[in-house]
């Protein structure tokens, strides 16, 4: 959980500067992928207060662990688009690069 508390720190510290250019898909993209690792963290540390709340107690608790396995969820989805976030600003940053002109397109 500190790790997770850490995160959010570092995260909150860089963060700006990651947002800072939001003009280009490649900003964009870096922006939305600061911003979900923030949502990921929060969730996974939700989770793993939920998570506790259940196995730390003698009986099952169901609401926690009904908790846990939503933002459990909720954490997953958010971890696939911080990766498709990645993977834009991965791409564009090659085919800026790269400049391929489009079939047919003599120059």
């Amino acid at each position: 959980a500190t790790l997770r508390l850490a995160g959010i720190v570092m995260v909150a510290r860089t963060g700006p500067a990651a947002c800072a250019d939001r003009s280009t898909t490649r900003g964009q993209a870096r922006c939305s992928a600061t911003i979900n690792v923030v949502f990921f963290n929060f969730a996974i540390l939700a989770s793993l207060i939920a998570m506790s709340i259940s196995d730390c107690s003698r009986t099952l608790v169901v609401p926690a662990a009904c908790a846990a396995g939503v933002t459990g969820t909720i954490t997953g989805i958010d971890l696939m688009a911080a990766s498709v976030s990645g993977i834009i600003a991965s791409c564009n940053l090659w085919w800026e690069k790269v400049r391929v002109p489009p079939t047919g397109v003599t120059t």
